[in-house]
């Protein structure tokens, strides 16, 4: 706020009054109000401004982070969560195949090998699937302590949010470098940038000189002596005063010091600038590959190698087809399909880590891009 010092009120009695003319002085009451070089106020008030929109930009930094915190654990749960569920169906669907395996062990077509193999390979599931269980206490741990809910807080079913490029290209690294500029880092930089050169401005104006005016009043008691003219009259006494700025060469080090801080601002941005458009670069990558992989398996690689174990297991019932075939084809589908799920978590980790350097959802970010294209 641009104020004015608060003025100041005095009050003085004297035990022993001063005699004078008119009388004994016996109480003096003052009122002084201090006028601050008026420049050097605005330009006080500028720089305090500034300082606090920089920890406001540091805050909401803090902030972007905390939500981006809570969404890649978030993916890290909706993962295990998937892959449980996969490592499940894949169980269940041997476990199904088992009393064909028996039938034809009794009438000589399967080995007492491939039997075993067999409950091996559901066991082995059944300990993958309570591992990743467990995990997901742990993983649902870090998502509450993010969000901070209390530990006994009921979360949902973690699901992969939806690809906000959804029948889009991912953009290039060309058409996000600008949007660099909402980055909350470079934000706060920029901000801490406008501080110090608002800290410069108000040093320099330091050794500028102040004023103060006043005004006491003092009461004055009955003359000893009689007749005297104005007898008790109080008195009235207008003050000025000016504060001279002597100690100038500490002033002159203060804005140096102050010019010194301006730099090392600027030199931070720069550095927070530079690893951002390497960062954007590595996500990019990231989120094309994800994106690219999740394409490949849901659409080609999972259905085709589910089509081929359906095949293999009606053809095995029906003697055409060997065991090892069919093993092979239920680890292919299995590594499949952990593949997709993992595509998914990474697309979403990308896109959380994204948004989170661009300040902004990507989906405003390229609504913004295309609005700006001639």
């Amino acid at each position: 706020v641009n104020k004015w010092p608060e003025p100041m009120l005095s009050v003085a009695a004297q035990p022993l009054p001063v005699e004078t003319r008119v009388g004994p002085q016996r109480l003096r009451v003052g009122l002084t109000q201090a006028i601050p070089w008026l420049p050097r106020l605005s330009r006080q008030v500028q720089a305090v401004d500034a300082a606090a929109a920089a920890a406001r930009s540091a805050l909401d930094a803090t902030l972007a982070s905390v939500r981006r915190d809570v969404r890649v654990p978030w993916a890290d749960l909706a993962w295990m969560t998937h892959t449980a569920s996969i490592v499940k169906e894949q169980r269940d669907l041997l476990a199904g195949f088992e009393p064909s395996v028996l039938a034809r062990l009794r009438i000589g077509k399967a080995t007492y090998e491939d039997a075993q193999r067999l409950r091996l390979m559901i066991g082995e599931l059944d300990e993958n699937r309570q591992s990743l269980l467990d995990r997901t206490s742990a993983a649902a741990a870090m998502v509450r302590a993010a969000a901070g809910v209390t530990p006994t807080q009921a979360l949902a079913r973690a699901e992969y949010e939806a690809d906000p490029l959804a029948g889009r290209e991912v953009p290039d690294l060309a058409q996000l470098t600008a949007a660099l500029r909402q980055n909350p880092g470079l934000v706060a930089a920029e901000a801490r940038i406008a501080a110090a050169r608002s800290k410069v401005a108000a040093t320099e104006v330091r050794g500028t000189p102040d004023f103060a005016v006043g005004l006491d009043w003092i009461m004055v008691g009955e003359a000893r002596m009689p007749n005297v003219t104005e007898s008790g009259s109080d008195a009235l006494m207008v003050m000025a005063s000016i504060k001279i700025p002597a100690w100038r060469g500490a002033y002159a080090a203060d804005t140096d010091a102050a010019r010194a801080q301006v730099d090392v601002a600027k030199a931070t941005r720069e550095q927070v600038l530079r690893k951002a458009e390497a960062r954007l670069a590595q996500l990019l990558f990231e989120l094309r590959d994800a994106r690219r992989k999740r394409a490949l398996y849901a659409g080609d690689l999972v259905p085709r190698a589910r089509s081929a174990l359906t095949t293999a297991m009606t053809s095995y019932a029906s003697g055409r087809a060997g065991f090892n075939d069919l093993i092979e084809l239920e680890n292919k589908l299995l590594a499949y399909q952990i593949r997709l799920t993992t595509a998914e978590a990474s697309r979403v980790r990308a896109v959380a880590n994204l948004e989170l350097l661009l300040g902004r959802p990507l989906a405003a970010v390229m609504a913004t891009s295309k609005e700006k294209k001639p």
